[in-house]
């Protein structure tokens, strides 16, 4: 039988693996763990969300400011899709777990807040293989962002 002592420990072993330390968010090791275990067969929504010049941001505010501004976006996206499994997949890029459409919130956000990002969303299937879905999510996010910068 486990102790008190015992859990706590397996608890805060567990989100130091996987939740981000910033932004408090579920992180890559999670997405790579668990994700593929639990949502492969599921038909979902994958929206892929890079923060834009964020290193210029850093380069000239600094990372201080950087930070604030990844903790702040995470904050956002906890307050506008609160109850969707968020992820942090590392630096800039932000992963959106839905099973609801999450386009026109995710427009909302970037109409209503002090944030510049791109995202590209891919609608899974349940017979699509989650990877596959992600990698295309990435792809849209990317026309996106190229797109912007035209």
């Amino acid at each position: 039988m486990m102790n008190i002592i015992e859990w706590l420990y397996l608890h805060q072993s567990n989100n130091l693996a996987y939740y981000d330390r910033l932004t408090q968010l579920l992180n890559r090791n999670w997405w790579e763990l668990y994700a593929k275990k639990q949502l492969d067969n599921k038909p979902l929504y994958l929206s892929i969300i890079d923060l834009d010049d964020l290193k210029k941001i850093n380069d000239t505010e600094g990372h201080i400011y950087g930070d604030t501004l990844l903790i702040d976006f995470a904050n956002k996206l906890k307050e506008y899709f609160p109850k969707d499994k968020l992820c942090r997949l590392g630096g800039d890029e932000f992963l959106i777990i839905s099973e609801q459409e999450p386009i026109e919130t995710l427009f909302d956000l970037e109409k209503n807040e002090k944030f510049n990002f791109s995202f590209g969303m891919c609608i899974k299937s349940a017979t699509m293989n989650l990877s596959d879905a992600l990698k295309h999510a990435d792809e849209h996010m990317y026309c996106m962002k190229s797109w912007r910068k035209e």
